[in-house]
């Protein structure tokens, strides 16, 4: 049985920015930043949607009419799965308990069932979109930190202690503590939040800054053969903005569409 997805929200902020597109396209002035900052979103559209993975972690709900025995979340990767609703027999909205059923995810690929000994709940009967599973999707995650802390709040994150991770900054610089080019470990799990050090069993890193002023904090790379797709369509696109009756100047270049199929999710 197949769901709907449903995007709850947008990406904080896409995966490449105007100035990197920029330096992509040998473009210097300001003047098409508007067009470049539209054509990089609607590549990222077209990367997630052609690879069925998506970028920058968000929520999102996944839908269905009723339970089957195996929920399999058709995109990757899934970071946690937040909450299971369903429509009762009495037309009342219920959660799920997380007593019910386990949550298998392996390198992203996700798939709900029930534990041993439990059974799905009844739903109302002939109620469209009865089931919904809200989870977090997403290769990089958003993160912040406490001025002179070490903990780090990252919605959804779905890590565990001992795990590896990257780091990374957007629109501006990591805390000074960290590197983009160091490979920590997750300690200290708690719902949200976490702590990183640079050894498997070191002290937790403490931050003396939380990261330059309007800087976007990220947990976990985005592939880079997805951010080259990217570049390579904006390029494109860029270069040849004629009219619709135009096809081949909008089919997608082989080189970006090679790139995209390496990455793209085999269908469930």
């Amino acid at each position: 049985m197949m769901g709907t997805l449903v995007e709850l929200v947008a990406p904080v902020v896409e995966p490449i920015s105007v100035d990197q597109a920029k330096a992509h396209l040998r473009v210097d002035d300001n003047d098409q930043d508007d067009v470049i900052d539209r054509l990089i979103t609607t590549a990222r559209e077209e990367v997630e949607h052609t690879t069925r993975r998506r970028m920058i972690s968000r929520a999102f709900d996944y839908v269905l009419d009723d339970f089957p025995y195996t929920i399999c979340i058709p995109i990757e990767p899934v970071r946690s799965v937040w909450a299971i609703t369903y429509i009762d027999g009495a037309g009342a909205t219920q959660t799920l308990s997380t007593s019910v059923y386990n949550v298998s995810i392996q390198n992203g690929r996700c798939e709900i069932r029930p534990k041993t000994g439990q059974v799905w709940p009844q739903i109302e009967l002939d109620r469209l979109g009865a089931v919904t599973v809200r989870l977090f999707i997403g290769h990089a995650v958003q993160f912040t930190v406490a001025n002179a802390s070490d903990i780090i709040t990252a919605e959804g994150h779905g890590l565990m202690d001992t795990g590896k991770v990257t780091v990374w900054a957007h629109s501006g610089a990591l805390p000074d503590q960290l590197n983009e080019r160091t490979v920590y470990f997750v300690r200290d799990v708690a719902g949200d939040t976490l702590k990183l050090t640079t050894t498997s069993v070191g002290a937790a890193i403490n931050f003396s800054t939380d990261g330059a002023s309007g800087a976007y904090l990220f947990i976990g790379a985005v592939p880079k053969s997805m951010t080259q797709a990217m570049l390579m369509l904006i390029s494109h696109w860029y270069e040849h903005r004629e009219s619709v009756g135009d096809r081949q100047a909008y089919e997608i270049p082989q080189s970006a569409e090679a790139l995209m199929m390496s990455n793209r999710l085999a269908q469930l």
